[in-house]
């Protein structure tokens, strides 16, 4: 595999673990009966310091995959075979409901 796919393959799964994190914690039992600024303050504490600063602002960590997703659409998009080509398109997805959420 060259360089590039295997950067991409790296920064989708990079991007992708935070938004099925994200999914996976919030929709717990537990988490069912708390408002979002609760929701996002238990998910927040999960993290050790360093990480707890990029997280503490949801735009910033939202931001951060719109971008991943676009660079690493662009670059599967580019690429001959269909099974990039499919996760390319899927990963412009992925960025517009990101950017959904963001709104």
């Amino acid at each position: 595999m060259r360089l590039r796919i295997i950067l991409a393959i790296v920064l989708f799964f990079l991007a992708l673990i935070q938004v099925v994190d994200w999914l996976i914690f919030s929709i717990k039992d537990e988490n069912q009966k708390l408002n979002v600024f609760q929701i996002n303050a238990k998910y927040i504490q999960r993290f050790s310091e360093p990480l707890k600063s990029y997280f503490h602002n949801p735009a910033v960590s939202t931001l951060v995959c719109i971008i991943l997703f676009g660079i690493v659409g662009l670059l599967f998009v580019n690429e001959k075979r269909k099974v990039f080509f499919i996760l390319g398109i899927f990963s412009f997805v992925l960025a517009g409901w990101q950017l959904f959420t963001l709104m």
